[in-house]
């Protein structure tokens, strides 16, 4: 079943995109009854949601975790295999969040 169009003012724009990815992204909203850029719409809107901060959307994937021991300063950066302890001097391991570096 087709949705109705939107009556809300719209802009006219270009993006470069992967053929092969607007190919399939035709051939869904065509099965959905809809033109494209609704399709493209709907897309952006639901990822939009699904972010809650200009920060995350930009940086979360350079983002990790990492034990700080807050005695002699060791990182640990796979928290999972490590206690709460730091292995090089016994001091307490507090979280962190850092940056990680672009390669």
């Amino acid at each position: 079943m087709a949705k109705k169009k939107s009556k809300t003012q719209r802009i006219v724009t270009s993006i470069k995109i992967d053929p092969e990815i607007w190919k399939q992204a035709k051939i869904a909203a065509i099965e959905l009854g809809i033109d494209t850029c609704q399709l493209l719409e709907e897309a952006i809107q639901n990822y939009l949601k699904t972010v809650t901060t200009k920060k995350e959307c930009s940086v979360m994937s350079e983002l990790k975790t990492v034990l700080t021991c807050v005695k002699c300063g060791e990182t640990i950066r796979n928290p999972k295999t490590h206690t709460k302890t730091c292995p090089k001097c016994g001091g307490t391991l507090a979280p962190r969040t850092i940056k990680l570096k672009r390669r």
